[in-house]
């Protein structure tokens, strides 16, 4: 008894976290001449905390209750060449979508798409939907509000996108795969993203003058919509 209340005891401290359902997202950050246009891949992870020992998760004699949890992945990031035609970066993320496991198969649904269409990008997420991709179009604002959804897209404020990125890194719920080629440009935009605040008092959230912010906004927007809280998003907020 008393070994089984220690492992019962090393359980309840570290906690295991099992999966139950995958799927994906892909948010796609629009650029052309200055900034180039950014992909983010998450696999987002739905699952419980188990706090039960090994042996007891393994006989189901466990008696502390699961948790819900979620992981977030990072698996893909990329950035398509500067000036590249906006249809041919339309056909760049086709094929993406086209491929396993975005396609959607062995239980995993098809991924989501989200794309910026901020400014010009709007005419450009119309491409992607004649192409039949059938894109979630973002339009990231200055406003501190909670997302809403509004003329057929959503719209959401930079400081939203921002802080839920921070929430999920620093509770570990948003981890990168090992090898990703642009992983330092990611944690060098992080590190470049400040908060200022303006003489009216109103705050923002931008790179530093002559950095980038591509795969910071394709990856916020990606991690905002896998971790949004369904029964709000029913109601058109977040």
């Amino acid at each position: 008894m008393v070994m089984v209340a220690e492992q019962a005891a090393q359980g309840l401290a570290q906690g295991v976290f099992l999966p139950r359902k995958r799927r994906f997202v892909v948010g796609v950050d629009l650029g052309l001449q200055a900034d180039p246009t950014a992909a983010a891949i998450i696999e987002a992870i739905d699952g419980v905390i188990d706090f039960n020992s090994e042996l007891e998760r393994h006989t189901n004699t466990g008696t502390i209750r699961q948790k819900p949890a979620h992981r977030y992945e990072c698996r893909y990031l990329a950035r398509l060449p500067l000036k590249l035609p906006y249809p041919d970066q339309v056909a760049r993320v086709a094929d993406l979508m086209a491929r396993a496991p975005l396609r959607g198969a062995d239980g995993i649904p098809p991924a989501q798409l989200l794309v910026d269409a901020t400014g010009v990008g709007l005419p450009v997420a119309q491409q992607f939907e004649r192409a039949g991709l059938r894109p979630i179009k973002v339009l990231i604002t200055g406003s501190e509000e909670r997302a809403r959804f509004a003329n057929g897209a959503w719209h959401v404020g930079k400081a939203l996108l921002v802080s839920n990125l921070d929430a999920l890194l620093h509770n570990r719920e948003l981890v990168f795969a090992k090898a990703l080629p642009e992983a330092p440009a990611m944690e060098a935009e992080l590190k470049d993203f400040r908060r200022f605040v303006s003489a009216a008092g109103r705050s923002a959230w931008e790179a530093r003058s002559g950095a980038h912010d591509d795969l910071v906004l394709s990856l916020g927007i990606a991690c905002l919509w896998a971790s949004r809280p369904v029964s709000t998003a029913a109601i058109g907020v977040w």
